[in-house]
């Protein structure tokens, strides 16, 4: 090909590459894209119903020795409330991938930084889903024979319901990890933030996850330990160096930013470390001792202990940072005059 035709293909592909950004094409390509993979590989292990169902025994043998059985009875709460039923399963179904695309939609408009964070938050968690689902398994309350659970989407809302579950790529043992909990909380944090101007916003934000939180119980889809103890930990040592950075800030308002951020972290490492030490140490001695019973579930809690560690440490406070300076904003803004100014360069 002749350098002349050379550079018109680079011209017309900078064209489309321009007019794929500015109107959002691209992006809803490369999530539609990572929604499928996702799905798809979810839904390539729906044969492993006996192990699913022996996983998700295992996980209620041990909230009974925990004594945090409770999904019954969150479930009893509204199961003679039609109107209580008919709002967890509008929670659960609309609120999960409906509330996804149009939050996703407001952030890419209006909060172009915070949508991409997301974004990539959305597609490392959908990842670490997709590993947890294949090799742990696990069979929602709802599908558990004699146990004593009401699937409330299939007998309130059938249409809903078949809606949901009739593709043939989606997983119904995925129980865990709750990714209807963790992208809601996810969701509902990044709004509260870009909000944050606004109390109505801010209240909102925060008050989704639990909305969530109660709809996936309620509604018999998703297990109270999975939830409360790998979100609990992953967001524990996060929330005390936050903590600390707002009791440095307000004891000196004239301090850096990034320096009041340096010493809570400082502050709290010692703290962080050996909590998290002691989880893990709890862990791996009931790994060892406790049976093969709970080893799997095991596995995904020592995972959700050591990944919160590690971006509380040294993923979150550095977001922080470069959040408050703009960093973020500004390489964002960087990068897309240097990926046009390349093509038009070599044609020069």
């Amino acid at each position: 090909m002749a350098p002349a035709d050379m550079d018109a293909l680079r011209r017309r592909a900078l064209r489309v590459w321009r007019f794929l950004q500015r109107t959002g094409l691209w992006e809803a390509i490369v999530v539609a894209l990572a929604f499928l993979v996702y799905f798809f590989i979810r839904g390539a292990v729906v044969d492993r119903a006996g192990e699913a169902l022996s996983n998700a025994l295992d996980l209620i043998a041990l909230e009974r020795a925990l004594g945090i059985y409770h999904e019954l009875e969150w479930q009893s709460w509204i199961i003679d409330q039609y109107w209580a039923i008919r709002a967890m399963n509008w929670i659960y179904f609309w609120g999960h991938l409906p509330m996804v695309i149009l939050l996703a939609v407001y952030l890419w408009i209006r909060h172009r930084s915070a949508y991409t964070l997301a974004r990539n938050a959305f597609l490392a968690s959908g990842a670490i889903g997709v590993v947890i689902y294949a090799f742990y398994p696990v069979a929602p309350p709802r599908l558990i024979p004699f146990a004593g659970y009401v699937d409330t989407m299939a007998v309130f809302d059938r249409v809903g319901y078949q809606a949901q579950e009739a593709q043939a790529f989606v997983n119904p043992y995925a129980a865990v990890p709750s990714l209807h909990f963790g992208w809601s909380m996810l969701l509902g944090f990044m709004v509260a933030w870009v909000g944050r101007r606004r109390l109505s916003i801010v209240v909102a934000g925060l008050l989704w996850p639990v909305a969530m939180l109660f709809a996936v119980v309620m509604t018999a889809n998703h297990f109270i330990v999975a939830i409360l103890t790998v979100i609990g930990f992953s967001v524990h040592d996060t929330i005390v160096v936050f903590d600390r950075v707002r009791e440095v800030t307000s004891r000196d308002a004239f301090v850096p930013f990034a320096e009041a951020v340096n010493v809570s972290l400082t502050e709290t490492l010692v703290r962080s470390i050996n909590t998290s030490f002691v989880t893990v140490l709890t862990i791996v001695a009931m790994f060892l001792i406790g049976g093969v019973t709970i080893q799997n579930f095991l596995l995904v809690l020592l995972v959700g202990v050591i990944a919160g560690t590690y971006s509380s440490i040294f993923v979150a406070a550095q977001l922080l940072v470069a959040w408050e300076r703009g960093d973020v904003g500004r390489f964002l803004r960087r990068l897309r005059p240097r990926a046009g100014a390349a093509p038009e360069t070599a044609s020069g």
